[in-house]
């Protein structure tokens, strides 16, 4: 079967996105083959408090496990970095960047100087959204 070239505007467009929905699929599945998460019964003591990042999943949100110390406890450091970050940033995108090499913190991710309460990871919060320039 061929492929038809003259596409509508609206038909293009919903390939896009189609591809970028499998794309972010994709990222998705490749973030919860490395990270722990934990569902809501296992953070239920925490859940009152502001300040954990809740990803949206098919069976309710989850939560990834690095946002906890060795003793269950969310880093004390965590809810002011989460606040700090642009609102416009998706959950998805917010545990992105708190796991991703950050050039503002010397190439260490966000949430080991989370983990270390590095107030400069605060600032590089609050610039998390700015493209860089070139």
């Amino acid at each position: 079967m061929r492929k038809r070239l003259n596409r509508t505007p609206a038909e293009r467009r919903a390939a896009i996105e189609d591809l970028i929905d499998r794309d972010n699929a994709r990222m998705r599945a490749d973030f919860l083959a490395q990270f722990a998460v934990l569902d809501g019964t296992q953070v239920l003591p925490h859940l009152m408090r502001p300040g954990l990042l809740a990803l949206p999943g098919g069976n309710g949100p989850f939560y990834p496990a690095f946002q906890f110390n060795p003793q269950g406890q969310p880093w004390p450091l965590l809810a002011t970095v989460l606040a700090a970050l642009p609102s416009h940033l998706s959950p998805w995108q917010r545990a992105y960047w708190l796991v991703a090499p950050d050039d503002r913190l010397g190439g260490e991710t966000p949430i080991a100087r989370i983990a270390r309460s590095d107030p400069q990871v605060v600032e590089a919060a609050h610039r998390a959204g700015e493209l860089p320039i070139g």
